[in-house]
């Protein structure tokens, strides 16, 4: 989470809320790692380990208000839970992690009482994070079962059913979203990503009503067919047919200035961007090669959770692919901003040189 942090503000559509668990932020350390992210508020509940703990970053045009009447200390976990207005109506949006390796039947008492409590109150949950109980072994662990039951127990349904821990050796369904919203109303998911060990998992919430987006079509210059010889011999015939003002400099500059775009607009017709160009124009470092290589990668990827890490070739592919994708990612990204700091840099030493 630390490397990809963020990858938040830079998403073309920016989720609501995101909830992560393991923070790995101690109570007596504090903040082991910068967590601002423009446009989230970040909440976090601490681990007296130097696992565990966990955070939410929402974003900050939404109100909320922290539920300190529910605990934040479960038996070995850590927990953080707030009231958010979701189609103008309180609900309750909770995260946990659970150390792996302890009682089982004590976390469900707990977790069995807050849900009673919340419920009760009749107010609609989503509780998500990292549980670390296999949901693939109720049928074989009467534990499992029971905590099972006992989200039942509270009309809350599981939207996981998938494994989203997967390695060589294992496939474990330890990533749980339980709500008791209607099951017609919300999307769950998995993305095959590599932000951590774990899949991330995610669930849409469907708006009580469709609102069209406000979303402008970004466009650019389009040089594919553009000769670049033609177009400086008619923008020189362009500027010279000029008729200058010379008693206004600034109307003078400003109908060179619609020249120029006149013969760019007739060499280099404006189209339309695509989604992918859209996004890569907020990384300038991605070259169209680092780009395919990404793809490359990804693919690898998405092969290997096809068939659950078995493929040890292909995992070897995969892991030489993604070292190669990410030096050469540090590095583009390292020669783009020495770029621009040495623009920055030459522009202040001109300036400096006139004064």
């Amino acid at each position: 989470m630390r490397k990809n942090i963020d990858k938040l503000s830079n998403n073309q559509k920016p989720p609501h809320i995101v909830a992560v668990s393991e923070t790995q932020i101690n109570k007596n350390d504090g903040l082991s790692f910068p967590t601002t992210v423009t446009g989230y508020n970040f909440l976090h509940s601490d681990s007296e380990k130097k696992s565990g703990g966990v955070g939410i970053y929402i974003d900050s045009s939404i109100s909320y208000q922290i539920k300190t009447d529910i605990p934040n200390v479960l038996n070995d976990s850590e927990s953080l839970w707030i009231e958010i207005n979701l189609h103008k109506k309180p609900c309750i949006i909770g995260v946990i992690y659970r150390h792996p390796g302890y009682d089982i039947g004590a976390f469900t008492e707990n977790i069995c009482e807050i849900l009673h409590n919340i419920s009760d109150k009749k107010l609609p949950f989503i509780i998500c994070g990292d549980i670390n109980i296999s949901l693939m072994q109720q049928n074989a662990i009467p534990q499992v079962r029971s905590y099972v039951n006992a989200h039942k127990s509270c009309n809350c349904s599981e939207l996981i059913t998938k494994p989203t821990r997967i390695t060589p050796s294992s496939s474990t369904l330890v990533d749980h979203i339980y709500t008791t919203l209607p099951l017609d109303k919300v999307t769950p998911g998995i993305l095959t990503n590599e932000l951590s060990d774990h899949l991330p998992i995610f669930v849409l919430i469907k708006p009580a009503h469709v609102e069209k987006l406000n979303t402008k079509a970004q466009f650019k210059h389009d040089f594919s067919n553009c000769n670049a010889e033609e177009f400086m011999e008619e923008t020189k015939e362009a500027l010279n047919s000029m008729i200058v003002n010379s008693d206004n400099p600034a109307a003078a500059l400003d109908d060179a200035i619609g020249a120029i775009k006149k013969v760019l607009d007739d060499y280099a017709p404006l189209k339309k961007m695509s989604r992918t160009q859209r996004k890569l124009a907020q990384k300038p470092w991605i070259t169209s090669d680092l780009y395919k290589l990404i793809k490359t990668k990804n693919k690898l990827y998405r092969a290997l959770v096809r068939c659950k890490f078995d493929d040890k070739q292909d995992y070897k592919r995969y892991k030489k692919m993604m070292n190669k994708v990410n030096h050469k990612l540090e590095i583009s990204k390292r020669k783009h901003y020495q770029s621009q700091f040495n623009v920055c840099a030459n522009k202040l030493s001109f300036s400096l040189f006139y004064e």
